[in-house]
């Protein structure tokens, strides 16, 4: 986890062959070069500033990084046509698309952009979920949607947001377009229910991650403690 949160967020994940492969690039170019050094692959949620830096997404692309998003996404970024820019559609019943030894497959998230993605990025040992900036967590049961590891948003704690002295409106969009622990705690719930069938998908599970933890309206010691008392028998980390 290089950065995650309303300044930025970036993910490096890296392949069995040694590939690197970004999920996100939200900050300054230099802060993923010294952190990572070269990126072989990026893979763009939805533009948002604070998940695509244009002059960062600009950088990977003059240096060969292969960069995936939706059309959606590259249109409001307004990105030229490259044979390194990759465009797909965000659907349930796409086919992956191949990145070096891994698959990728992206699923429509509820956020206020123009096509954005939860990202699905799997090999032979690993199956991870990265699900930021959306309403609400996806849905996923049975064995080939078994996730080993899962980065998902935690934003804030609807009882804190309602709360806040913000404006309505800010307060609104957070609401309609962040995922809060409570939907968090709501979806790891439910997965539970179907313990011993199945379409059970937890056994394989590794380790959670919480991501995108406001500052002013989430804490982030307190989510993993209320989390943790639904899934108590994998390891819990917060960002």
């Amino acid at each position: 986890m290089i950065a995650s949160g309303s300044k930025g967020n970036c993910t490096c994940a890296t392949t069995s062959d040694g590939k690197k492969i970004l999920l996100d690039a939200g900050i300054p170019y230099k802060k993923i070069a010294d952190k990572v050094g070269y990126v072989d692959y990026a893979i763009i949620t939805h533009e948002h500033g604070d998940h695509a830096h244009l002059p960062t997404i600009k950088k990977l692309l003059a240096n060969g990084t292969d960069i995936y998003m939706t059309k959606g996404t590259r249109d409001k970024l307004k990105l030229e046509n490259r044979h390194n820019l990759h465009t797909f559609t965000a659907d349930i019943i796409m086919p992956p698309l191949r990145i070096a030894d891994c698959w990728l497959k992206g699923l429509k998230a509820y956020h206020d952009a123009a096509e954005p993605i939860v990202i699905q990025l799997y090999d032979a040992e690993d199956r991870v979920l990265y699900a930021t900036d959306t309403k609400h967590p996806p849905n996923w049961c049975g064995e080939e949607n078994a996730f080993t590891k899962v980065l998902m948003e935690a934003n804030f704690s609807e009882p804190v947001l309602a709360e806040s002295e913000i404006e309505e409106s800010r307060k609104n969009r957070v609401y309609e377009n962040h995922c809060s622990i409570e939907r968090v705690i709501e979806h790891f719930a439910h997965l539970k229910k179907y313990e011993g069938t199945k379409l059970d998908v937890l056994p394989k599970l590794k380790e959670i991650h919480l991501i995108h933890i406001s500052k002013c309206h989430g804490n982030a010691e307190n989510f993993k403690a209320m989390l943790g008392k639904v899934i108590n028998d994998k390891p819990i980390y917060t960002h």
